[in-house]
């Protein structure tokens, strides 16, 4: 893994849609044609400064090395979603080191406006914990490879500039890993428990199911999970949610002492939202 602070002096060219990145000798653009943002340059992390009410300048952190789409501060985040009405959404659950096992809410935007940038057709996801410390006055936003594909980029590190200009590129929730069950399953503590307990999206396919919260699940199909810290075959369980919608899986699942199989059917639970902005 290479980080910002090995390349920073580098001209790069990012296509987030490929995943590739070109290294250039010089800078061969009309920047009269481009957004041209400032870099924190303080940093071994790239961090854009963009316009922000109130404030000389908020912080957004590019990470190519995430999947994801738009990830809010709880500010943004709560802002973002007192306005929509009827959002369908869906949960995630990811392990940071100094963090721990954190539930994160996801949904799907049709266009959403940070700094002046304006993302088109993106997931967006509640909580920047992961870059809490990243600079002091806190981070806005983090952009991963889905949001950074709104957007052809250029960093030029050396100066400090990065150059943002809006591609065609389509995004499509049936393009997009997502949990397409709506619901996770998670140790109360993820370092002395082990039962897998059940977090569910009402409404959602999980729940239309019959799963509820607190459930815990014992098995998927075939495959006993009871043994997930010492099993590599079990983890990680998002692989299971984020296959195609139509999928079916047959859970085996414990409440109140009594087991109970249910089947589950993925959806597509992005599809068919409203604009918003």
């Amino acid at each position: 893994m290479i980080g910002w602070g090995v390349i920073s002096q580098n001209i790069l060219e990012i296509h987030p849609a490929s995943k590739k990145i070109k290294i250039h000798n010089a800078l061969n653009i009309d920047t009269s044609q481009w957004l041209c943002l400032n870099i924190r340059k303080d940093l071994n992390l790239l961090v854009v400064q963009v316009p922000k009410k109130g404030r000389k300048h908020g912080s957004i952190l590019i990470d190519t090395g995430s999947p994801a789409g738009v990830s809010l501060n709880m500010e943004r985040w709560q802002s973002w979603i007192d306005k929509q009405s009827d959002q369908d959404s869906t949960l995630s659950a990811l392990f940071y080191p100094g963090k721990g096992l954190l539930l994160i809410e996801e949904t799907w935007a049709k266009k959403l406006t940070i700094g002046g940038l304006t993302f088109t057709e993106v997931p967006v996801r509640k909580g920047v914990e992961a870059g809490e410390g990243v600079v002091d006055e806190g981070l806005d936003a983090i952009l991963g490879l889905n949001a950074l594909s709104c957007f052809s980029w250029i960093v030029d590190g050396a100066t400090g500039k990065i150059y943002i200009k809006p591609n065609d590129s389509t995004r499509i929730p049936e393009n997009y890993d997502y949990n397409r069950l709506g619901a996770v399953f998670v140790p109360h503590d993820i370092r002395k428990s082990n039962a897998l307990i059940a977090h569910v999206v009402d409404p959602g396919p999980a729940y239309s199911a019959g799963i509820r919260d607190g459930d815990v699940l014992l098995k998927i199909d075939d495959l006993d999970v009871t043994g997930w810290r010492t099993d590599p075959s079990v983890m990680p369980l998002s692989r299971f949610w984020e296959q195609p919608a139509g999928t079916k899986l047959n859970l085996v699942l414990m409440r109140n002492g009594k087991k109970q199989e249910v089947i589950a059917t993925l959806q597509e639970i992005f599809k068919g939202l409203r604009d918003s902005i």
